[in-house]
């Protein structure tokens, strides 16, 4: 199995295994419970539950466990790269208020959830 950071690169590709099921999170469910975890707990450590990978031949990696939480947050990440895109001629992020810190959320909520743009996992 792998050690994780160790033996995972930028040229790693993560793959799912054909006995896992597909992604099947709830969008207002799972994915919105995530999202509000993840924002409750900005100021300190979370743990998001084991995730299990194992090294493969050409730089794969294959999800054993985790593979519902890992998309959800690569969705996440994009997501939140978009969002600070599309803010970064603001000068949005000095100083962050409570109010703001809601605005992102919903935004990237509405961003998964509404399904804005692609996002592919090979």
């Amino acid at each position: 199995l792998l050690d994780c950071p160790n033996e995972v690169d930028s040229q790693s590709q993560f793959v799912v295994p054909r006995f896992q099921r597909k992604y099947e999170w709830e969008k207002e469910d799972q994915v919105a419970t995530l999202i509000d975890d993840i924002f409750s707990n900005l100021d300190r450590q979370y743990f998001v539950g084991p995730m299990i990978f194992f090294p493969k031949s050409g730089g794969k990696v294959e999800i054993i466990d985790g593979q519902q939480r890992l998309v959800t947050f690569v969705i996440f990440f994009r997501a939140l790269v978009d969002y600070i895109q599309r803010r970064r001629d603001e000068d949005a992020f000095s100083t962050v208020s409570a109010d703001e810190v809601e605005e992102l959320k919903y935004d990237i909520r509405k961003l998964i959830i509404k399904g804005r743009g692609v996002w592919r996992l090979c």
